[in-house]
């Protein structure tokens, strides 16, 4: 609110000003036009737990992949690169580089469940909108008359789909962006492998920079910090009038693993060597699968620790049934909503028999319709009756 009254107070006339996400733009626009592509506009969107879930019932269930020993983990990684590089596919018109015939037919297996049960995974968003801004130019020139000023914000985690979007909207005009590659030490996998910079000044040729040399915020060493850590063509040298400030200590880790087990060390170091004690050190990580992987180290080398859980409302029993519950009266195709609620509300059936109609339902290579058949599995009549109330709710 406060951004848009000064903007509404720096412009000479009544200009309607839009702030957003590229994530939030992507969910509305899809709201209103997936239907040209012959979707359903309630669809819901599945997390990374959930995207697990998926995979893990498909390799489960479905007996031809039942002798893969690739993990979920690394078959989603894969399935998204996979999506990535299809969406540099579709604005280059290239195919697609991949030839792993497993990895193909575990992703067209995903796709095909994902569309069966109107669900979209992060990916999907932005694939989906550069899909419609291509393929329907009355809506793309629409977007373009409404948004005839761009401000991009910390370009240097773009995307490439997000860069294209930007692309196609500005009409290679009009577009402005801040960037700062000291605020890009942590690698986005999803980020482009061209320099940020770069990339924006092959796209918009008569483009303008102005530079920016004093960093107000950080001390001495975290500059350098930085700068070391990045490798790119256009790395400039920041200065900084505040002190050199004491020394980092960082490594460049392969996965999860190989950081838990840098972090431990550096912990028994500090210990052993710092005279430190084990209150004074803390651990901050930024994505959730870092948190096992620490804790379970932490726990083999006998490091007492205390975990400080901020996200404890959202992931309340309580909250998640109430976000599942919405999700399935907004889609009711959507199979893992219900799942999640049997997990945390039974509904008086016992939950054990249910999973397991509903697992072999939903995960047996796509099922040809959208009802399920109690016949076909071993359970209980009052347990039939309960389920057949739920579904009809």
């Amino acid at each position: 609110k406060e951004l848009m009254a000064i903007a509404q107070q720096k412009s000479r006339k009544s200009v309607k000003s839009t702030f957003t996400t590229f994530g939030n733009f992507c969910l509305s626009f899809l709201r209103e036009h997936i239907h040209t592509l012959k979707k359903d506009p309630n669809f819901s969107i599945i997390n990374h737990e959930e995207e697990l879930k998926i995979i893990s019932g498909i390799l489960s269930l479905n007996p031809k992949f039942k002798t893969n020993k690739e993990k979920p983990e690394d078959i989603i990684a894969a399935i998204k690169d996979l999506k990535r590089n299809t969406i540099e596919c579709i604005t280059e018109k290239t195919t697609t580089p991949c030839n792993e015939d497993f990895l193909i037919e575990i992703y067209n297996t995903y796709q095909k469940f994902l569309t069966t049960y109107n669900l979209l995974d992060i990916v999907d968003l932005a694939a989906y909108t550069i899909t419609i801004l291509l393929k329907e130019p009355k809506i793309l020139k629409k977007y373009q008359k409404l948004y005839q000023y761009i401000f991009v914000d910390h370009y240097e985690n773009i995307t490439q789909a997000e860069h294209t979007i930007c692309k196609l909207l500005s009409k290679l005009e009009n577009i402005s962006i801040t960037i700062d590659l000291n605020q890009s030490t942590f690698k986005n996998p999803c980020c482009t492998n061209i320099h940020p910079l770069e990339l924006f000044e092959a796209t918009y040729k008569n483009s303008q920079t102005f530079e920016l040399f004093h960093n107000h915020r950080l001390t001495g060493s975290s500059l350098e910090t930085t700068e070391n850590i990045q490798n790119y063509k256009y790395q400039t040298k920041n200065i900084t009038t505040n002190t050199t400030g004491q020394a980092i200590c960082y490594d460049l880790v392969y996965d999860e693993q190989e950081e838990a087990d840098f972090i431990t060390e550096e912990i028994n170091f500090l210990l052993e060597h710092e005279q430190l004690s084990i209150n004074d050190i803390g651990i901050l990580y930024r994505v959730e699968d870092q948190r096992t992987a620490i804790i379970d180290n932490l726990e083999k080398n006998n490091i007492r620790y205390k975990y400080k859980n901020l996200n404890n409302l959202y992931s309340q029993p309580i909250t998640q049934t109430i976000i599942s519950f919405l999700r399935l009266i907004n889609n009711p195709k959507d199979v893992i909503a219900l799942l999640n609620i049997l997990n945390n509300y039974t509904f008086g059936i016992k939950t054990s028999p249910v999973k397991n109609l509903l697992k072999s339902y939903i995960f047996d290579i796509i099922p040809k319709t959208t009802r399920i058949n109690l016949e076909t599995v071993k359970t209980p009549k009052t347990c039939q009756n309960k389920l057949n109330h739920l579904i009809s709710i």
